[in-house]
């Protein structure tokens, strides 16, 4: 009988920790939004376009042989990858009701969306070009000199950065020291997401950090949104529940299908700042 109320138990908690764990991953994942994402529906796979720059046409001459202008758009196959992360719940601890499906669904929501943050910020490092250096802060010369570099490339498209806290820091600063102050209030009082100078602005306290022998710096970014792509299935997040009667618990899984591919290297820079430095 105390076998068959614990399975009612915790058949009732996956329904919270389902729909607590997925309101958790919507608030904390922050990075889709910035990349060309796409919904895989059926399959294991998501085809994106590659764009080109916008070519130029020439004039015809009217009885003429028209002489084409190509634009090529190739495609790139991204095929779906398993991220699996396991909640261990002991059964003592399974009388917890509510509470205890909390936090399991901050310990599975929390972790698939720092998985998928990171899977974006670790795309980084594929850029064929780097904006900052690593012995010092980026400022805003940096990323104003980013901005406009990307446009005259002839690239269409919108132009995102993410930041860590302290490049974000840096960032807000530049603004305060040119006086700049109500840009600056607003771009701080937006916490994690705003716009500056037409690029929506995203901040993660997942970037990667690299060593270049004598420095540690976070390495973000700033690229055209069709530069990264990124599918998923819908839901994100796919949970599982199953007994463990060796160490007299539960398990509960979350996994995410996604996969996160660079499509144009060319469309975007590593972003450098020296750790330590706000």
């Amino acid at each position: 009988m105390a076998d068959k109320t614990i399975s009612t138990d915790i058949a009732g908690l996956m329904e919270d920790v389902k729909v607590d764990a997925t309101a958790v991953f919507a608030t904390t994942a922050r990075l889709l939004p910035s990349v060309n994402s796409q919904v895989v529906t059926n399959g294991l796979s998501a085809t994106f376009p590659v764009k080109s720059v916008p070519a130029v046409a020439t004039a015809h001459t009217e009885g003429a042989a028209i002489t084409p202008v190509t634009t090529t758009i190739s495609a790139s196959t991204a095929t779906l990858l398993e991220y699996p992360l396991v909640s261990r719940l002991s059964n003592n601890a399974l009388k917890g009701g509510v509470n205890a499906a909390m936090e399991v669904a901050e310990d599975l929501g929390g972790g698939v969306a720092r998985t998928v943050d990171t899977l974006i910020t670790t795309a980084f490092s594929s850029f064929t070009s780097n904006i900052g250096v690593s012995t010092a802060a980026f400022e805003i010369e940096d990323f104003m000199t980013g901005v406009a570099t990307l446009r005259a490339t002839g690239f269409i498209g919108q132009i995102n950065a993410v930041f860590g806290p302290k490049t974000f820091n840096s960032i807000s600063q530049g603004l305060l020291d040119y006086g700049m102050s109500r840009q600056a209030e607003e771009f701080l009082g937006l916490g994690y997401y705003g716009t500056l100078n037409g690029v929506n602005i995203f901040i993660t306290p997942w970037v990667t950090s690299a060593d270049d022998g004598t420095n540690t710096y976070e390495v973000g970014g700033l690229f055209f949104s069709h530069a990264i792509g990124a599918a998923y299935r819908d839901p994100v997040i796919d949970f599982i529940a199953a007994e463990d009667p060796l160490y007299n618990s539960k398990l509960i899984s979350a996994t995410a299908y996604i996969r996160v591919a660079m499509l144009n290297a060319g469309a975007g820079f590593d972003v450098y700042h020296k750790t330590g430095l706000v």
